[in-house]
């Protein structure tokens, strides 16, 4: 698994923990659930975000090890980010038009929604909009953001497409 995404589930993970160990009973802790879920959205945008450009550029260097086209690759991945839907299915799509395709027929229902709720309430949180949102409700789109990214991998490099399996933890609060 890539550097970054194994420290985007790491910390994800994390998020988790602290959430699982307050009180539900104890309503104090309602305001910094809220806040855990609203970072727990900001990573699991990341965590979109370095998933998808490590499966391309893996892929890319199982296609070739010609320093200067992978440098290339890497340096075109860099240059994109806030990767909803749509933006995946068009980056895979230059990589190839089956890929695109693929994820428009694979990556539907929650998986799709998932990332682009994530995404869409990242821009809110970052923008100084308020989410909304709960942890369970979060921490649901992480699991579907999960699946989204091992279906990503099997399209782009069904050889390794194992190489994306985080840890499934509980949801702390239902």
């Amino acid at each position: 698994m890539d550097d970054n995404v194994a420290t985007s589930i790491k910390h994800i993970e994390e998020i988790k923990t602290l959430a699982a160990g307050l009180s539900a009973e104890d309503h104090h802790n309602d305001e910094i659930i809220s806040r855990l879920a609203e970072y727990l959205i900001v990573r699991v945008s990341g965590l979109i975000e370095v998933s998808v450009k490590a499966i391309l550029l893996d892929r890319s260097k199982n296609a070739t090890d010609d320093l200067l086209v992978l440098s290339f690759v890497e340096y075109q991945l860099d240059r994109h980010w806030d990767l909803n839907y749509g933006k995946i299915c068009e980056l895979v799509g230059h990589f190839s038009g089956d890929w695109g395709k693929a994820v428009e027929r694979d990556l539907v229902g929650p998986l799709k929604e998932s990332i682009n709720s994530v995404v869409t309430l990242r821009n809110t949180l970052a923008h100084g909009g308020n989410a909304a949102i709960s942890f369970s409700t979060a921490s649901n789109h992480y699991g579907h953001v999960v699946d989204a990214m091992q279906a990503l991998a099997a399209i782009c490099n069904p050889e390794a497409k194992s190489w994306f399996n985080p840890p499934r933890s509980a949801t702390p609060r239902p």
